[in-house]
Parts: structure tokens; sequence; C-alpha cells
């Protein structure tokens, strides 16, 4: 199964993480069937998201969306 590790830098994590959790419908068409956000100790503004993917082109698309 393939993996889309995303790196991304949000503004305030607790306003991000409400946000992130309402948009899994989202995420599931675009192929992901779930995964783990993991926050960097010393920017916790700073996350790592390993999404497991049916297919990696189309959730590349994922990466381009709003």
């Amino acid at each position: 199964m393939p993996y889309l590790l995303i790196r991304h830098k949000v503004n305030e994590y607790a306003t991000w993480r409400p946000f992130f959790d309402d948009h899994s419908a989202t995420r599931a068409s675009y192929g992901s069937r779930g995964g783990h956000v993991f926050r960097n100790a010393d920017d916790p503004n700073e996350v790592l998201m390993l999404v497991e993917v049916d297919d990696l082109d189309r959730a590349r698309g994922l990466r381009r969306s709003p």
C-alpha cells in the first residue's frame, strides 16, 4: 500500500486540527484509507501527515486541493 507524506506549517494547531478532522470524507474521495498526524516537538505548528492511499497518482490530487 502506498503512502503520501505531507509536511505542512499551520498557523495554529488547535484551530487547524478540527478542520483536518472534519475533512476526512474529502481525503477519502482522493483514495485516503486513513493515516496519522505528527507534530514537530520543536515547532508544534509544523505537522506531518502520513496518509495511506489506494493509488499514489490519485492521492497526489489531494496535495493540490484547497
